[in-house]
């Protein structure tokens, strides 16, 4: 009998591999919002190692409310998602603009927050401004990608990027990089 290893995968990781063969994947966008609500709230509860009793004790309803919602059996209203948050001791986030929207790994949580009150900032700002510097970290990069793709740019600071040469891709390209520094450090004016 042959043996099977098993590998253990993150559920949405599974979930993914799923939806890149799926036939029905309008139907999955549809109800992917709500499911990936359900499953932070289930993650959060099991890390808070609270019960749905305790969870429908903090926000005030019963536990089968708690139930329907995690097995998709009830929509969420409004009401029940903010009160949903307040028990996790987080505030609700909603946006019509889903495919822009991240959130921050529970484990890494608790030091955002602990972070953003040393800057005395709320952890939403904190996040929004870490994610803006990225986001512009990442335009400044690509400006240079357009012009030679050979070249891999790490941003040193708002003006400052290390350069180095991609000897792989320059070598399908046959650039004659002879006469060039693998690496050199950029600075904008």
């Amino acid at each position: 009998m042959e043996r099977k290893e098993f590998v253990e995968k993150d559920f949405f990781e599974t979930l993914n591999e799923g939806y890149k063969t799926a036939e029905n994947r309008s139907q999955i966008d549809y109800w992917q919002p709500i499911s990936h609500l359900i499953m932070e709230s289930i993650e959060m509860r099991d890390h808070l190692q609270i019960s749905q009793k305790e969870l429908a004790d903090k926000m005030k309803t019963r536990q089968s409310a708690i139930s329907r919602f995690e097995n998709m059996g009830r929509l969420p209203n409004y009401d029940f998602l903010s009160r949903l948050s307040l028990a996790f001791n987080n505030k609700l986030g909603i946006t019509v603009s889903g495919d822009f929207m991240a959130v921050v790994p529970l484990h890494m949580q608790e030091e955002i927050r602990k972070i953003s009150h040393i800057k005395g900032l709320e952890p939403q700002e904190y996040v929004q401004a870490i994610l803006e510097d990225a986001i512009e970290d990442q335009i400044k990069c690509s400006r240079f990608e357009k012009y030679d793709s050979s070249l891999l740019t790490t941003v040193i600071d708002d003006n400052t990027y290390q350069v180095e040469r991609n000897e792989q891709e320059s070598d399908l390209k046959n650039i004659n990089t002879t006469n060039t520094p693998a690496s050199a450090a950029l600075s904008i004016a």
